[in-house]
């Protein structure tokens, strides 16, 4: 009997595993492919779903098998009882499947604008070309397709910057691919050459067009001609006219934000970004700063005697610090920092005096880590902190970059 309980234990795991696969074959919920290998089970997904209205082109099979990657990165897996893998996602996941290729257009789209801005219309339409083949690829491109025929229309035709962002370039070329778009037909994609370097002939106006750095890639920058096709005459290394070092960006964070600790508090935030990193500071107050009359322990004991309290209590804490920010995504920013802090607390005697709590109050060394999300030029910013490792505060705030 013992023997038979051992065995029906072992055999539990494989029994409430073969219900989950068969549950997920039979779930209306769940769309999945199925093979010996994951490569197959994805293969087979792909098939699925390529015969579904879910995008809206011509050469279906062609744009899903560009998904793999994402497909992987969504889907769940599983064994079944006979050993083949499972790949299989809910349909109401399957935005999320997209969700990489619109933040890439989105950031596409925010560089483009800046680029314009700064006059840099070559590099703008670069951004924007790239941006287009994206939204070709998606389900209800119509989002962003009218945000890209703005911007395209304040650029006009002209000629593209080259940009060494080769993820990008490979996502563009696979995209065309399956659209079948042949490289050579889209000149809007341009290779940057390696040697020799490239220089201006002297009858050229010089204009410099810098990429902000998108995924931690180099900008790279051409010299063109007004309104005209870049002409680039090659010669040695030693005669390059490009010398300006275009690998740093700058750009400033001006943050208001609010405390929450044992106070609410108000202060500020400001940094400056010189290419993957840059210095920042911050000062918080809650503006509650109170005159003690004396100090008492939190037993009640003073020196004088015992406090007896009206059972009013209030915190004062400020707090200073400073740090190096780095540049984590093109959104995204990270820092961290370390200063100096107090929070101190204080009791009211029945006299209306105030006492300073000595072993309640904290003075110290203050640590802080926190981000910065970045929507064009608006910041919206959160972090934690603590003085002493003993008293924790929030911190958030929205404010602007330049």
């Amino acid at each position: 009997m013992k023997r038979l309980l051992v065995i029906m234990l072992l055999m539990l795991p494989l029994i409430c595993l073969a219900q989950t696969a068969e549950n997920i074959r039979l779930n209306p919920n769940y769309i999945w492919g199925q093979g010996s290998s994951d490569t197959e089970a994805i293969t087979e997904l792909i098939n699925k779903l390529s015969a579904t209205d879910i995008l809206q082109v011509s050469n279906k099979a062609a744009i899903w098998k560009t998904y793999r990657q994402d497909l992987i990165r969504v889907s769940k897996h599983i064994s079944n009882e006979s050993g083949n893998i499972i790949r299989y996602i809910k349909w109401d996941n399957i935005d999320n499947i997209f969700s990489g290729r619109c933040t890439k257009i989105e950031e596409l789209c925010a560089h483009a604008k800046s680029e314009i801005s700064r006059g840099n219309s070559s590099v703008a339409r670069t951004y924007l070309e790239w941006a287009e083949t994206y939204c070709k690829s998606i389900p209800s491109s119509s989002r962003y397709s009218n945000m890209i025929s703005s911007l395209k229309s304040q650029v006009g035709k002209g000629p593209m910057a080259t940009i060494d962002m080769r993820n990008i370039e490979n996502d563009v070329k696979n995209i065309n691919t399956a659209l079948g778009v042949k490289f050579a037909e889209n000149p809007k994609i341009t290779t940057k050459p390696t040697m020799p370097k490239p220089t201006v002939e002297k009858s050229a106006k010089e204009r410099i067009f810098l990429n902000p750095k998108l995924s931690g890639i180099k900008a790279s920058k051409m010299l063109v001609e007004d309104n005209a096709t870049p002409k680039l005459a090659f010669s040695a290394p030693t005669e390059v006219a490009i010398t300006e070092d275009v690998t740093t960006s700058k750009r400033l964070f001006v943050i208001p934000r609010a405390t929450i600790s044992k106070s609410i508090g108000v202060g500020g935030f400001a940094g400056v970004m010189l290419g993957k990193i840059g210095p920042w500071i911050a000062y918080d107050t809650d503006f509650n700063s109170t005159h003690s009359s004396y100090t008492c322990q939190a037993d009640g004991t003073t020196s004088f005697g015992h406090i007896w309290t009206n059972g009013k209590q209030k915190y004062h804490g400020t707090d200073i610090s400073a740090g190096v920010l780095y540049d984590f995504t093109t959104s995204l920013k990270l820092y961290a920092g370390l200063g100096y802090g107090t929070s101190t607390c204080y009791w009211q005697d029945t006299s209306e005096s105030w006492a300073e709590v000595e072993d309640k109050s904290i003075k110290g060394m203050a640590a802080e880590v926190g981000g910065i999300y970045n929507i064009s030029h608006l910041s919206i910013l959160g972090s934690v902190s603590a003085i002493s490792l003993k008293t924790p505060a929030i911190h958030l705030g929205i404010g602007l970059n330049f």
